[in-house]
């Protein structure tokens, strides 16, 4: 702790710490007149108008002493102060402790100027005792030897101290120990009652649930079962015998029908496409390439489909110009590009290519902003044909012969 400055009769003395001052003051050594300074403070002032001191001048004198133990008070002045200025320094005469009510006093503002006390001659102060006859007085104390650490006090007949005497012995005090001051928390803990528990009843309605479902669908199930094989009563018809009988007065009469207008017979040309178409048919595969909404999904679907046509493919390219669909991988618009190698069948080559594209055309229900084929020749020039992609999807659905695709 800090050091202290102590102005006492007519002299300045340093005192060490805080503690020392406590013991000082409770030994009697300092009073509550005497002036007192912290160091680096500028005013003495009354050495009870301090905090720290407060309970000490406040404290009861006896307990004081008591606690104290066999503590010099020549030695504790010596140990804890040290004399700075003013008279030649000397240890200040004891006084012995004086009741509480008496030592109190109300703090006083200090002047700015506070001019050095004269020293006050410390006074012992005897116990009133009222004489009374029917108190008888107090036994002898024992007597104790030189080398004895107990201190005795005499003791009023009347004071509150006062104990009787009895079989009681004096135990010596140089071992007690004053109790430790309870220190209190640094922040006030603020303890908040806990939530009330909430009951979820969720799993409970849904179990409920579940269960009264499972019952409906039981009752259900074994009702159409019970009912599955239960028959109505038929309509009531006439008799066997009227049956029987009508049926022998019955006689069928011959219509006579007009010749229904003679099919049209089919030329050599026609009877030729049909055959590819079928036979190209039968080469297709079944269903379409699933797409990721990749921009090459198009073009290898309709490479894959070509290549199992046979028919001499070089080149495809269906560029997607845009996707759609929940996940954004349907072709909606895209442009289909074939060239192949110049075969026997011409007509083969193009119902391919009219048969595949048509497919995807039915299956994605997509638009082509251009369908061309093309056909290349042994000596590198490519003859390019535009197809109508609604007509290639009409083929497709068997709602246009590929001859009218072809020869439009």
């Amino acid at each position: 702790m800090g050091t202290y400055y102590l102005r006492k009769e007519g002299s300045e003395y340093r005192v060490s710490s805080e503690e020392a001052v406590v013991r000082l003051v409770q030994l009697g050594l300092v009073v509550s007149d005497d002036r007192l300074r912290r160091d680096g403070e500028k005013r003495f002032r009354k050495a009870s108008s301090f905090r720290e001191l407060k309970a000490s001048f406040e404290a009861d004198a006896w307990s004081a002493w008591e606690m104290l133990g066999d503590v010099d008070p020549e030695t504790l002045w010596a140990e804890s102060t040290e004399w700075v200025g003013g008279e030649p320094a000397k240890t200040p005469v004891q006084s012995e402790p004086v009741p509480a009510a008496e030592m109190s006093e109300a703090v006083e503002a200090t002047p700015e100027a506070d001019p050095i006390p004269e020293p006050v001659p410390l006074t012992k102060k005897e116990p009133v005792v009222e004489a009374s006859p029917e108190v008888e007085s107090p036994a002898p104390l024992p007597e104790e030897d030189e080398d004895s650490n107990v201190i005795v006090f005499p003791t009023p007949a009347q004071g509150r101290n006062r104990q009787r005497t009895g079989n009681a012995e004096l135990r010596p005090m140089a071992s007690f120990e004053p109790p430790p001051m309870p220190i209190g928390p640094e922040t006030t803990v603020v303890r908040r009652p806990s939530p009330p528990r909430q009951f979820r009843a969720f799993p409970w309605v849904f179990g409920g649930i579940a269960v009264i479902g499972g019952l409906v669908l039981v009752t259900l199930n074994s009702h159409i079962k019970t009912t599955a094989n239960w028959t109505s009563p038929g309509p009531e018809g006439p008799p066997p015998e009227q049956v029987v009988a009508e049926a022998q007065q019955f006689s069928p009469e011959v219509e006579v029908v007009a010749d229904e207008a003679a099919v049209p017979e089919l030329d050599e040309v026609e009877v030729l496409f049909r055959a590819k178409t079928k036979n190209l048919r039968e080469r297709l595969s079944r269903g379409v390439t699933e797409m990721r909404g990749q921009p090459d999904d198009l073009t290898n679907a309709l490479m894959i489909e070509m290549s199992r046509m046979r028919v001499g493919l070089l080149m495809l390219k269906a560029p997607v110009h845009a996707w759609g669909g929940p996940q954004n991988d349907l072709p909606v618009a895209a442009d289909v590009h074939i060239v192949m190698n110049k075969q026997d069948d011409l007509i083969e080559q193009l119902g391919a290519a009219v048969l595949v594209v048509g497919k995807y055309l039915q299956a994605y229900e997509m638009e082509l902003q251009e369908f061309i084929v093309g056909i290349q020749e042994p000596s590198g020039i490519v003859q390019e044909r535009t197809i109508s992609a609604e007509g290639a999807s009409a083929v497709f659905s068997n709602r246009l012969s590929l001859r009218d695709l072809l020869t439009e």
